[in-house]
């Protein structure tokens, strides 16, 4: 997938939103190296794109960070990073679990525009290592309906979730 504009904004901001959490910013790189929690338990290979959406919506709900954490693509996150970075012509390796951090930023950032408990998947494409799942949801401000979009990638021979999440008000 390429970086679309919306998806490199989305990632710059959660590159900051991390770097602020983590507290980059002038501070002695951390000595030991974060681990990613797993996959879900109640997923496995053979889940559909769908059934890991579900998860997804499930988890922000709850502000499961964890299991947000265990469903991002992030070595696929990493590359898309590093991407823009190329971009710009700077060399970057992003290691996969800051990856995950502003993947999961983001997606909380942009899950704020849908009432909890009101999400649900409505419909499923998949071509190849890749799949994008609909799902629909309300706003809590207009209780107007919003259409969420999911991309995902197939990584470590699973289902998971790639960065940006993307929203629309219908």
């Amino acid at each position: 997938m390429k970086p679309r504009p919306a998806r490199t904004a989305l990632l710059l901001v959660g590159l900051a939103a991390a770097c602020l959490i983590a507290g980059c910013a002038g501070q002695p790189e951390k000595q030991s190296t974060p681990v990613l929690p797993p996959y879900p338990a109640e997923l496995s290979a053979s889940s559909t794109p769908s059934q890991v959406a579900t998860v997804l919506i499930q988890a922000l709900d709850a502000g499961d960070k964890q299991t947000l954490l265990g469903l991002v693509a992030a070595k696929h996150e990493a590359d898309q990073v590093d991407g823009i970075y190329r971009q710009y012509g700077k060399s970057h390796e992003t290691p996969p679990e800051e990856a995950a951090g502003m993947a999961v930023a983001g997606w909380v950032m942009s899950y704020e525009w849908f009432e909890k408990g009101t999400t649900h998947v409505t419909g499923e494409r998949v071509s190849g290592e890749t799949a994008v799942v609909e799902a629909q949801g309300r706003n809590p401000n207009t209780g107007r309906a919003r259409l969420l979009t999911i991309e995902l990638v197939r990584e470590d021979g699973v289902w998971k979730v790639a960065g940006g999440l993307q929203s629309q008000e219908r």
